[in-house]
């Protein structure tokens, strides 16, 4: 059994960011009856800049059997990730990556909107089972983005450990934060209560997009 991951040029996380820019005009004017006054100086406005950017993206992490047949790029103006292809053979199959948010700019930023597509899986044929092996797989993704709080590492029964929280509307990310985040694709495996009909053809999957949109904190907090 075998779940393939498109190669879609749709498929990325694309992170927004909207220029702010602010003008500033100075003016100084003296006059008085018959005497001219002159007044001579300079003047400088530091310049601010709007620099939301992805950094540092790591080597795929994978479990199982899965198998990466290509990792993710970050784009020349690093506000996006893009073109990442996995082959998932049997429940529990994931992989994950980790990678930076960074505000290099002098402008206080928030999270002001988390857009994320629909997944979409796609059994191959026009028959019922290629349905009903589509429906399954979806029924069975995990598809996550959160905030990555320490290094993944193993514990002592060789279970792979990511710690984590979500991401959310409102977060901040003042000038000069970094926030180090986590991203996984996870095909479940079968519990106590829960068994997995695996499909008996290929399931291609897409739709995996999520758009990040930050805005300019004003706040600053």
């Amino acid at each position: 059994m075998k779940i393939r991951i498109k190669k879609d040029n749709n498929n990325k996380i694309q992170l927004i960011a909207f220029l702010i820019v602010i003008s500033v005009a100075l003016g100084i004017g003296y006059s008085a009856m018959s005497t001219t006054l002159s007044i001579n100086g300079t003047a400088k406005v530091e310049g601010m800049s709007w620099r939301i950017e992805f950094q540092n993206l790591s080597d795929a992490v994978l479990t199982g059997s899965a198998e990466k047949v290509s990792d993710p790029v970050i784009s020349e103006d690093m506000t996006e990730l893009s073109s990442y292809n996995v082959n998932f053979l049997e429940p529990g199959d994931s992989i994950s990556y980790t990678f930076q948010i960074a505000n290099n700019g002098t402008i206080n930023a928030k999270l002001s909107e988390i857009i994320k597509g629909s997944i979409i899986c796609e059994g191959y044929g026009n028959s019922v089972q290629a349905t009903t092996d589509a429906n399954n797989v979806c029924a069975n993704l995990e598809y996550t983005l959160k905030y990555q709080e320490e290094e993944p590492h193993y514990d002592d029964n060789y279970t792979l450990i990511n710690s984590s929280t979500n991401i959310e509307v409102n977060d901040i990310l003042n000038s000069g934060d970094v926030k180090n985040m986590i991203l996984t694709l996870k095909y479940k495996s079968p519990t106590d209560s829960t068994t997995i009909e695996e499909p008996e053809d290929d399931v291609s999957i897409s739709g995996l997009d999520i758009k990040l949109v930050y805005s300019q904190n004003k706040n600053g907090n």
